[in-house]
């Protein structure tokens, strides 16, 4: 028998809870080499490194380069290989199960080392230093300078060639501080358990270690043998995701305090720094167990209750009694107090009105949790119903539905009941709305604004023995539409040409009909969003292009969707982008505006620089209200003159420039106000 076989099969029931086989530690897909400190007053600089292959025959190389002075020298003087470093005897000491794990590293050939052989070598260097040390994975510099800053890079040797296993970032040497706490840790109460979750962090730690003190001790204690190792699934979607839930702490008891400490573990076998005291108290939410053959008899408006309570849970505490008028009727407790828990009956005396009652035995534990019996029924018949109400109408309005009807003529009419169902029009599918009798002719149902379902309808007249006539024809209506649908999403934004293009995600909501753009140029103090797109933009768009750009000036856009009930979104989140012209030929020109004292005529001149054929026109609008409009045709004029201007407006003008191969040249803008 090879040493391989030899391998003992509770080593791997030890690290069942923490390796599988195909699992592969997250932060060692991204990270091939941990770098840190040590803690003391001469840091030294400690390099773990990882490979697939984890054994490296020919050895390491190590190297170091001095980032202020570009010194590089070699760390080592003979490659470093398994084997090299000798464990101490203090270390088999302190570790039961590193012989076992030196034992298997040296039976194994490099090719040999995969699936769950590899998990168990890779876990045990992450949690073990002289491991690491033994396998050649890990060195110690220790000639290192005080705030000095290097890099380093590992290099494996095949046949004699050096070939990079990874270079590191920039490390400062200085004392070691470790990391600092876990982040968004969660801990909840459950029956006799807690539930614990935190926000992993591949890059900061590989493992986490939990910490429990129970109400009235003073010491915290780790409840979990081998360090948490948290990976991720793949959900019913195909994504990967990490679990609900990462540990459980189970068999607590109930009613007991517990404070909870988290602490991550590093690539070096330290822990980073503890989580702030969360406590936390298991509950009994667990009910009784119910008790059977429940009988309800009337006599003379009395109802006389049985039960059978032979099954009876440990901690039951009591019974209480329930009562409804009929099967829709609000359920009232009638038991002032708990029945004794030998109880196995009870008078109510409280019936004086016929009708059908349905009562329900609950038991109640020293929780207070309860569970219901079956229900049992007794009923008072009366032969002759009143008629059924008549002119029954529904009408739809925001937030509510208003029912009107004419009540029968019956001399013992006691009242009507209301029935509602937002299913098609089937009888059985109706539930009562009112547990009081209404003898009003109208009644307000008060919805939820975003109902969009049909309710139906249908009321019935009761009299003073609680007789129900027929139900009423079925009436029916739909609420408007009054809730804006959900901001879109604006993904992205991006220079194309002469133009910049917004990207959004579609909207999932399918009574979304258009999107409407804004934009406001960033540099103008008094901009704000105005309208970009006149056309309404279809549900189905999901990009625009803006080619009403100006180079070197910054846009901030915002997008909302409209449904087809005409209700308006919030708007998206502002993205900015600033539009750099790819042109060479680019001009820019001055507008310059003389204004007469009386403020009612105003007269514009402007220059440009360039030596082709051009046409202008003058565009203007109201000052942060409308879009710019044309207020002239072309001309080749380089002057205009406006009287048409309302009184105490302010107006803002732009010229624009038009060459005949189809270039667009803007001036500035300028405003003017007529006073009088």
């Amino acid at each position: 028998m090879n040493k391989k076989q030899n391998i003992k099969p509770n080593l791997f029931k030890q690290f069942a809870i923490i390796v599988f086989c195909g699992f592969l530690i997250p932060c060692m897909a991204q990270e091939r080499l941990a770098i840190s400190t040590t803690d003391s007053e001469q840091p030294s600089v400690l390099l773990k490194w990882f490979d697939e292959r984890f054994i490296f025959p020919e050895g390491v190389n190590i190297y170091r380069t001095n980032v202020a002075t570009g010194e590089r020298v070699k760390l080592n003087d003979k490659p470093i290989r398994k084997g090299d470093y000798k464990i101490p005897e203090s270390a088999f000491a302190n570790d039961t199960t590193l012989q076992q794990f030196q034992e298997i590293l040296d039976a194994m050939k490099p090719q040999d080392i995969q699936g769950i052989i590899s998990a168990l070598l890779l876990v045990k260097a992450l949690q073990s230093t002289p491991f690491s040390l033994y396998a050649g994975i890990m060195f110690e510099d220790t000639k290192t300078e005080i705030n000095a800053t290097y890099t380093y890079e590992i290099f494996r040797l095949v046949n004699g060639r050096e070939i990079l296993i990874e270079r590191s970032k920039p490390i400062k040497v200085k004392r070691f501080q470790p990391e600092k706490a876990l982040e968004n840790v969660e801990i909840e109460a459950g029956d006799s358990r807690v539930f614990i979750r935190w926000k992993p962090e591949e890059k900061r730690f590989w493992g986490v270690n939990v910490y429990r003190k129970t109400e009235g001790e003073e010491t915290f204690v780790r409840i979990n043998n081998e360090p948490i190792m948290i990976s991720l699934n793949e959900n019913e979607h195909g994504e990967e995701v990490y679990p609900d839930v990462f540990v459980t702490d189970q068999n607590l008891r109930n009613g007991i305090i517990y404070t909870y400490r988290l602490a991550g573990i590093d690539f070096f076998s330290r822990e980073t720094e503890w989580s702030e005291p969360t406590s936390v108290m298991p509950r009994d939410n667990t009910p009784p167990l119910p008790v059977t053959e429940v009988r309800a008899e009337f006599r003379n408006f009395d109802i006389e209750l049985t039960w059978n309570a032979d099954f009876k849970s440990p901690d039951l505490k009591g019974y209480h009694i329930y009562r409804s008028r009929g099967r829709q009727g609000e359920l009232i407790r009638i038991t002032p107090e708990l029945l004794d828990k030998k109880s196995t009956s009870y008078t109510d005396f409280g019936v004086r009105e016929a009708g059908t009652y349905h009562y329900f035995v609950a038991s109640v534990d020293s929780s207070g949790n309860e569970a219901r019996s079956f229900r049992a029924v007794v009923e008072v018949l009366d032969v002759f119903p009143p008629a059924p109400p008549t002119n029954f109408r529904v009408v739809a309005d925001t937030g509510r539905m208003i029912l009107t009807w004419e009540n029968p003529t019956d001399l013992d009419f006691a009242g009507i009941r209301i029935f509602r169902t937002t299913n098609s029009d089937r009888r059985q599918a109706y539930a009562l709305l009112n547990t009081r009798l209404i003898r009003d002719t109208i009644f307000i149902d008060t919805l939820p604004q975003n109902a969009r379902n049909d309710f139906f309808y249908r009321i019935a007249a009761l009299d003073s023995s609680l007789n129900m006539s027929e139900f009423s024809e079925a009436s029916f209506g739909r609420m408007p539409d009054v809730t804006p649908p959900s901001p879109p999403f604006l993904r992205r934004i991006e220079q194309d040409g002469e133009a910049i293009v917004l990207h959004w995600d579609i909207s999932p909501e399918s009574d979304v009909e258009s999107y409407i753009i804004y934009r406001f140029e960033t540099g103008d103090s008094a901009a704000t969003f105005r309208r970009l797109n006149r056309m309404d933009l279809p549900p189905t768009a999901n990009l625009f292009t803006d080619r009403m750009v100006k180079h070197r000036t910054e846009y901030a856009y915002q997008l909302v969707a409209v449904d087809s009930s005409g209700n308006v979104s919030k708007p998206s989140a502002q993205k900015r982008f600033t539009f750099l012209s790819e042109r060479s030929d680019l001009h820019t020109f001055t507008l310059n505006i003389s204004v007469r004292r009386n403020g009612r005529r105003v007269r514009l001149n402007w220059q440009i620089d360039s030596d082709k054929t051009l046409e202008f026109m003058v565009f203007r609008r109201r000052f942060g209200k409308d879009e710019f409009l044309p207020a002239s045709a072309l001309t080749k004029e380089r002057k205009f003159t406006e009287t048409s201007l309302e009184k105490n407006e302010r107006y803002e003008y732009q010229i624009r420039a038009y060459s005949s191969n189809g270039d667009v040249f803007r001036s500035n803008t300028h405003w003017v106000k007529r006073t009088r």
